[in-house]
């Protein structure tokens, strides 16, 4: 099933974000993801997000 994301649900993808991100580049101080956080949680709040689910969770950001 894919359905659009809540208003609600933007914190929980947000620090998906942030983790990811920490993970992901590494080579890059932790500091500078979590200074970009709101700037990355507003950009998420104005994208069109899908959240996919089925015997797993997902999320598509278009």
């Amino acid at each position: 099933m894919i359905r659009t994301m809540a208003s609600n649900e933007i914190g929980a993808i947000a620090a998906i974000w942030l983790g990811t991100n920490l993970k992901a580049h590494n080579f890059i101080p932790p500091l500078y993801w979590k200074d970009h956080y709101g700037r990355g949680k507003g950009m998420l709040a104005e994208a069109e997000l899908k959240r996919i689910r089925k015997e797993y969770q997902g999320l598509c950001v278009l």
